[in-house]
C-alpha cells in the first residue's frame, strides 16, 4: 500500500476558502516543480467550494467525502429515535460499494440503483425508519449522485480521520473548558503529524 502523508496544514480562524488558499497554491507548485499533479480532492461540501478549488487546481476532480455522506442521512435514524438504527445505519454505508467491496466507489448508476433498492426494502418494513427528514436528507444525496460527486473514488478516500483528529482535540481540553490555546493545538496536531499520520495523500482543511 502506498504511505500516506500530510503535506501541509495550517490553524484557521475560520473555513473560509481564502484561509487556505495559499497553502494550496504553495502545494501547486511543489507539485509541478516534481512533474506531479493532484488527482483527486475530497471535501465534505463539493459542490460549494468546487469553484474555488478548480481556481487553483484546474482539472483536478472535486468528490464527497463518504463519511460526511452517510453521517447526513444517518444522523437522522439514531438508537434514540428508532431501535433498528444500527442495522439501518450499516446496511447504509453499503451502498457505495461494489457487491465484491474492492476498487473505487461504483458509477452513478449503480450508486442510485443500490440506494433505490434499499428505500424500497425499508420501506416494506414495519415501523420503517425512513422519516420525511431521512427522506429530505436522502434526495439531497440523490443530487450528488447524479453529478457524480461519489462516484470513482478510491478505497479509504475520505476525511474520516480529521474527524478522529477533531475527537482527539476534544478529549485535550481540560474538563469544562471550550477553547484551547494555539499552542497546544500545535503541539497536539504536531504529534498527530509525526505519530498517527493521516490515511490519505488529499488536501484537507
Amino acid at each position: 500500500m502506498k504511505r500516506k502523508k500530510i503535506v501541509d496544514w495550517r490553524l484557521t480562524k475560520t473555513s473560509s476558502f481564502e484561509e487556505i488558499r495559499e497553502v494550496l497554491l504553495k502545494y501547486k507548485s511543489r507539485l509541478e516543480q516534481a512533474n506531479k499533479k493532484l488527482e483527486l480532492i475530497c471535501v465534505d461540501d463539493c459542490c460549494k467550494v468546487q469553484n474555488k478549488y478548480e481556481s487553483v487546481f484546474e482539472s483536478t476532480l472535486i468528490k464527497l467525502d463518504l463519511y460526511h455522506t452517510c453521517q447526513r442521512v444517518c444522523r437522522t435514524v439514531t438508537h434514540s429515535n428508532h431501535p433498528l438504527a444500527g442495522s439501518f445505519r450499516k446496511e447504509f454505508g453499503l451502498i457505495f460499494r461494489y457487491d465484491n467491496d474492492q476498487g473505487e466507489s461504483p458509477c452513478e448508476e449503480k450508486i442510485l440503483q443500490t440506494l433505490n433498492a434499499f428505500i424500497n426494502r425499508w420501506n416494506k418494513r414495519p415501523n420503517s425508519p425512513l422519516s420525511e427528514e431521512t427522506m429530505v436528507e436522502i434526495e439531497k444525496l440523490k443530487k450528488h449522485i447524479d453529478k457524480g460527486c461519489l462516484s470513482g473514488t478510491p478505497p479509504g478516500f475520505g476525511t474520516e480521520r480529521n474527524e478522529q483528529l477533531h475527537r482527539l482535540l476534544n478529549r485535550s481540553m481540560i474538563t469544562g473548558a471550550t477553547r484551547i490555546s494555539v499552542e497546544l493545538a500545535v503541539a497536539i496536531l504536531t504529534i498527530v503529524a509525526e505519530l498517527h499520520p493521516p490515511n490519505t495523500n488529499v488536501i484537507q482543511k
